[in-house]
């Protein structure tokens, strides 16, 4: 219970960091919106990875080379899984894309929490 209490306090904090970085660089340094948004999920992306293997999962005993491609490739083949869900369930089946996103993403990161303990940060 602990560990997904941590991973629902990291989940908040990526939030906020990928918010403020983006307003951040596009408000205060003027950079172009496409690219503040970019730069902001790329932090998050390797925050997430950082915070999930010392934090998290406190799981730094492994590998760190084969933990992180571990969970780049996952973290892609979540997000095409989340992107095809979203056309079904919004685009073919007409649900509202606002509820589309929040059953979406609640399901998925319920399921990216067991996959990354049990897969990526499981101490094998």
């Amino acid at each position: 219970m602990r560990t997904f209490f941590r991973y629902t306090v990291a989940t908040g904090l990526c939030f906020i960091v990928n918010l403020g970085l983006t307003v951040l660089l596009t408000e205060v340094f003027s950079v172009y919106e496409e690219i503040s948004y970019a730069v902001a999920l790329s932090t998050v992306f390797l925050m997430n990875f950082f915070l999930m293997r010392y934090y998290i999962y406190r799981s730094s005993e492994g590998n760190l080379a084969t933990q992180f491609i571990l969970y780049a490739g996952s973290a892609v083949a979540f997000r095409g899984i989340e992107y095809g869900c979203f056309l079904l369930i919004h685009s073919w089946m007409g649900v509202p894309y606002g509820a589309a996103v929040v059953l979406i993403q609640g399901f998925s990161a319920v399921s990216k929490f067991i996959y990354y303990k049990k897969t990526v940060f499981s101490g094998r």
